[in-house]
């Protein structure tokens, strides 16, 4: 998908003189992209070409030569502020839109820029997701994100400073991603967390009042997977509704709440709110499990694997936060395809009581503690 021909010949011509990616990796902080041609299965490249017109030392778009009024017919659009350039291989995911935030967020740090400055653009053909309002209430509060779609045939002049971060497949988020990789715990990214709470209003008091110091049930909370605005999504699990309806009825005399809950539907806010409050977690490998980012220390989460799949990204944001991380490979992997990744699963409910009674209890007995106290039947 070609969004923009961009004049950027010092920087194509340079990359390209370079004898390999070996050479280039160790000059670069982000991929290549804006020397790359797009295609199209991914939606970030831009297409940035070196060719000048024949007889010229510059493009035909100089800035310089012509600062503010295109050589042809097209619109110029100034930006006189600070902006943070994004692009986005894996729009729809927020695992992966968690790495492209924090990455950004750390450039401005770094930079020290004044965030109520700055613009965010979306430079590729990716769509709206809710972690675009993360992006923006870290990144550039007070404008709205840029969708590059706007930007289609016009000639863009940044006048004021770019940031091109990290892509989103490196940076901290990314990292340890193997089952011999273990990360523990990171002041970075509990910070992160803080002011991503802070910037949607969930202050201290209100992680409280949602999750420590009110009179509630226990929530369980399933996130569910389930296929949505037309994508056919993999590792679903089959007879969640089955187990579901197993558990109210096992635990109904218990001050406990089973919820399946599809993130989707929910704003960011609402899945931040909707994960502080929660107890235990359970969920199938997948993008959602990025939300145990919100959670409260030793909350109880379990991550359904196919038999196969070895992707340990969730694991290590709950060891970043503090929570109390399980994994779950039983029951029946469902699916044509060798590839792990793909397969969906059925879980037998004697096997999966087997395996979730005891975490439960623990987790129970912890929260009948707090509660006694809420009471004030704490002997």
């Amino acid at each position: 998908m070609e969004l923009i021909n961009c004049a950027c010949d010092e920087l194509a011509s340079y990359y390209r003189k370079l004898p390999g990616n070996k050479e280039r990796a160790a000059e670069q902080l982000w991929m290549d992209r804006l020397a790359s041609l797009p295609q199209k299965i991914y939606p970030e490249p831009l297409i940035c070409s070196d060719k000048r017109p024949q007889g010229t030392k510059q493009s035909a778009w100089d800035f310089v030569k012509n600062p503010t009024t295109a050589p042809d017919e097209h619109e110029t659009v100034i930006f006189e502020d600070p902006v943070v350039l994004l692009t986005r291989k894996d729009d729809h995911n927020p695992f992966f839109q968690l790495s492209n935030t924090v990455n950004a967020w750390i450039m401005i740090k770094a930079l020290e820029w004044d965030i109520t400055r700055t613009r965010v653009i979306h430079l590729d053909g990716g769509f709206v997701m809710p972690y675009d309002d993360l992006q923006k209430n870290m990144l550039g509060p007070k404008f709205e994100i840029i969708d590059g779609a706007t930007l289609i045939g016009k000639r863009v002049h940044f006048r004021g400073d770019v940031l091109l971060p990290p892509i989103e497949r490196l940076g901290p988020i990314m990292e340890c991603l193997g089952i011999d990789e273990p990360c523990h715990d990171s002041e970075l990214v509990r910070t992160f967390r803080a002011e991503s709470l802070l910037a949607f209003n969930v202050t201290p008091e209100v992680e409280r009042e949602l999750g420590v110091t009110r009179i509630r049930p226990m929530y369980v909370t399933v996130i569910t997977r389930r296929p949505y605005a037309g994508r056919e999504l993999q590792r679903l699990w089959l007879n969640e509704d089955e187990v579901m309806r197993n558990m109210r009825k096992d635990y109904k005399d218990l001050n406990v709440q089973f919820r399946s809950i599809d993130y989707v539907n929910l704003t960011l806010h609402e899945q931040m709110t909707t994960t502080i409050e929660s107890d235990m977690i359970v969920s199938m490998h997948g993008a959602g499990l990025v939300n145990v980012l919100w959670t409260r220390p030793m909350t109880t989460v379990v991550e359904i694997f196919p038999k196969k799949r070895l992707r340990y990204g969730y694991r290590n944001i709950c060891q970043h936060v503090g929570c109390d991380w399980h994994e779950f490979r039983g029951g029946e992997d469902i699916g044509k395809k060798r590839n792990p990744n793909s397969k969906n699963k059925r879980i037998p409910y004697a096997e999966w009581k087997d395996y979730f009674h005891p975490l439960f209890q623990k987790t129970y007995g912890a929260f009948e503690e707090q509660q006694a106290v809420l009471r004030g039947e704490a002997s």
